[in-house]
């Protein structure tokens, strides 16, 4: 080697050399870098504005198959006692106790309650537990047959309607009930059954029953148009059965069973002001005259914070347990005698609160004005007038008494309530149920009302027949008599003639519904009114005057009722709806100092608020301009109707409402939430904040707090002045490039308000 080419290698050495501490400094710098870059990436805070929570919550889950919906093994008597219970019409609580069975917790069942009236047999005991089918569902337990039969139902609706699955010694045989009337679908003849356990699996695939011995398939039969899901229940078909029961399991065996939910929320993509709709409440008056709280007081407060703008009461009628109309006397001369003092102090207070009371003319007929001829018959509340001239003066001295003379601007005045069945219309023939006698009575009411003021709005008649869930109009309704035809459609097809043909002004059509199986079905309902009434060339508003769930106890499952009902209101040509009720539905002994059992979104007098005012509530805290939202690419509510959201924008933010209303409660749901183009909402605003208010089986919920928890209940004051909208802390935020990110998840029936705003 020369020493030119030794001089040539010493300088490669020497640049060699000089390039380590750049290589080194190069890699401590990417790996500096990829440290950085990994703790950006597990710190989404570090990477601009956001808003970011410490709890954790995973956004992404599989779908579940063979879900257990649930499962009582009986190990426990105050968790049987929770859960199970005696059917509301059995003779007494003894029929059902828990027994220990070689270690064993065991359920024995004893006896039945048959009704005459309704020719049906009422199981011993009900879960209280329900679980919607969602198209495949299995259901298991073990049975002992110790004397007489045994009966399994199962998507057992309040409408009376269910398959059945009887076992007698030596068969078992399924058929399906409606108000009644039984199908025997299948029947098969067996060894003796009695007095050894064995498991029974009953498998439902969209109506497709499959029944099973100890895994021995019995029989297959198909239902073209199954049942809706409803409750389970169990009880003996006979006086002397006596039978054991354990180890029950209802499992979801939907393979394409829906856990996780995209929603996705445009606050750029308006769509209008939101319709009020859900803006009437029923309000009960009891026999002291007036509203049975003070106008300044708890009770008053916690009814003005739901933002009603009517109260519904009645203006005639002051004796029974729904007292506070006028009451009404007929002198000697002819002439009629109104005393005004308990209604007017009614109606004082409803304004003094900022409320407009919606008036119903009825719907007691005064003991003076009624048809002598009909009180030989019914109860004199439910006849017609002697004298139809009589109630129109009575319709015109009160219109005017509260519009023109006290100037109060009632607008709604309807005319009498549920005419079409016999509690309020009375006998077919000779009282208000005879549509002849209800059509002169509205026309006597018109009448009256428009010659005092022509401005108000008059309308009826306050159907109660509109059962079922599309068509409407069901043969038989939960409140006629087997082998009594449903007949209200009829008394309504013939009242929208007679104000077509005679012109009678009709400004809008009342109805009343209850006992749907899913809110969705109002959308039929409203539909097929409307169709009813332009049938006849009539376009009247639409008033569901009445509607709850009707089912106690009142929990989280009534507040997601109420909230998901009024989402699908929005979807109808509905004007107004009018809850049952405020303040209890039934009077409540005020001395009692057990958390009331009856409906309505507080006790009569108040004391213990229910979940479903809280649902009320949220709805009341949304702002006015609806915004663009979509569940799984679906406007609004989900494609399988058991998710809905109603996203709001105002001045103070973006508000967001969600229910869920499925039977699946056993199942957690889960929520990826995206609210986009905020920054372009909230000009230089880059940080929010959220809060969420939830309504579930554990928060904002009474019957949690008293009954499962047994909470002190303040000496019958339970939480009248203490109940609140209580927080979820169980969700995660992020906020990245104008877009907020929320993950969270509802456990059950629920209703969540996430309330989204620039950070203070």
């Amino acid at each position: 080697m020369t020493s030119r080419d030794l001089s040539k290698a010493h300088e490669k050495c020497t640049a060699s050399r000089s390039k380590i501490p750049v290589l080194i400094g190069s890699i401590l710098f990417m790996g500096l870098l990829a440290v950085f870059l990994v703790i950006f990436r597990c710190h989404p805070e570090l990477s601009g504005p956001k808003k970011a929570f410490k709890k954790e919550f995973k956004t992404q889950y599989p779908k579940q198959t063979g879900a257990l919906l649930f499962e009582e093994r009986f190990d426990s008597k105050t968790e049987v006692a929770r859960e199970w219970r005696p059917c509301e019409n059995a003779s007494d609580g003894n029929e059902y106790s828990v027994l220990q069975n070689n270690g064993n917790h065991i359920l024995k069942l004893s006896g039945f309650t048959y009704s005459a009236r309704e020719k049906i047999s009422y199981p011993t005991v009900f879960s209280t537990k329900q679980y919607f089918l969602c198209e495949f569902c299995e259901i298991s337990f073990r049975l002992k047959i110790e004397r007489g039969g045994f009966d399994f139902c199962f998507r057992c609706n309040p409408d009376y309607a269910y398959y059945l699955i009887h076992f007698e010694d030596t068969s078992i045989t399924l058929s399906r009930f409606e108000k009644g009337r039984q199908l025997v679908m299948e029947t098969r003849e067996l060894p003796s059954l009695k007095n050894r356990w064995y498991t029974v699996t009953v498998k439902d695939d969209t109506g497709r029953i499959s029944v099973y011995l100890d895994d021995t398939l019995i029989f297959t039969s198909t239902d073209e148009v199954p049942l809706d899901p409803g409750k389970i229940q169990f009880g003996t078909s006979e006086k002397a059965s006596i039978c054991f029961l354990d180890d029950v399991s209802v499992t979801n065996t939907n393979p394409d069973l829906q856990t996780v939910y995209d929603v996705e929320i445009d606050v750029q993509k308006k769509s209008g002001d939101r319709k009020r709709i859900e803006e009437c409440v029923t309000l009960w008056t009891l026999d002291q005259g007036t509203i049975p709280f003070a106008p300044d007081g708890p009770m008053a407060h916690r009814l003005k914070s739901l933002d009603f703008s009517y109260l519904r009461i009645r203006a005639i009628g002051d004796e029974g347990w729904l007292g506070g109309g006028v009451t009404v006397r007929k002198n000697q001369d002819g002439k009629l005698t109104i005393d005004f003092s308990h209604l007017d102090e009614t109606v004082r207070r409803i304004n003094s609160m900022g409320m407009v009371p919606f008036m119903r003319l009825g719907w007691e007929m005064p003991k003076d004005l009624v048809d002598n001829e009909c009180v030989g018959s019914e109860n004199y509340w439910t006849c017609p007038p002697a004298d139809y001239a009589d109630w129109e003066e009575l319709t015109y001295r009160i219109v005017k008494h509260y519009n023109v003379e006290n100037n109060f601007k009632i607008k709604w005045w309807v005319v009498w309530n549920e005419p079409d069945i016999e509690e309020f219309g009375g006998d077919e023939n000779l009282g208000l149920r005879n549509v002849e006698n209800y059509l002169k009575l509205y026309q006597a009411s018109v009448n009256g009302a428009l010659r005092a003021d022509p401005s108000i709005k008059i309308g009826g008649p306050g159907i109660a027949g509109s059962c079922g869930d599309g068509p409407v109009f069901g043969e038989t309704c939960f409140w006629t008599p087997v082998g009594e035809k449903n007949k209200s459609k009829e008394f309504l097809d013939k009242f929208l003639a007679f104000c077509s043909k005679n012109e009678v002004r009709l400004d809008f059509l009342l109805f009343h519904k209850y006992r749907f199986p899913h809110p969705k079905y109002y959308i039929n309902l409203i539909e097929e009114m409307g169709a009813l009434a332009a049938s006849h060339g009539l376009t009247p508003k639409m008033v569901l005057d009445e509607w709850t769930l009707w089912e106690l106890p009142q929990n989280e499952k009534t507040a997601a009722y109420v909230a998901s009902s009024i989402q699908y209101f929005q979807k109808t040509d509905l004007d107004l709806a009018c809850y049952t009720s405020f303040n209890g539905f039934k009077s409540e002994n005020q001395q009692l100092k057990h958390y009331p059992e009856g409906l309505g979104l507080a006790m009569i007098d108040g004391r213990a608020i229910k979940p479903p005012y809280f649902a009320f509530q949220m709805y009341s805290m949304l702002g006015n301009t609806v915004v663009s939202s979509t569940v799984d690419e679906n406007p609004d509510i989900s494609p399988d109707n058991s998710m809905g959201v109603v996203s709001t924008l105002d001045e103070r933010g973006v508000q967001i409402l969600i229910w869920r209303y499925d039977d699946l409660y056993q199942l957690k749901k889960y929520l990826n939430i995206k609210i986009k183009k905020l920054e372009l909402q909230f000009p230089r605003t880059s940080e929010f904040d959220v809060t969420a208010y939830l309504i579930d089986k554990t928060h904002t919920n009474s019957y949690y707090d008293y009954i499962i928890q047994k909470k002190d209940d303040q000496e019958g004051l339970f939480n009248l002045e203490s109940a609140h909208l209580e927080k979820s802390t169980s969700f995660e935020s992020n906020y990245h490039d104008n877009d907020l990110f929320i993950s969270t998840m509802l456990d059950g029936y629920s209703v969540l308000l996430l309330l989204i705003g620039p950070a203070k």
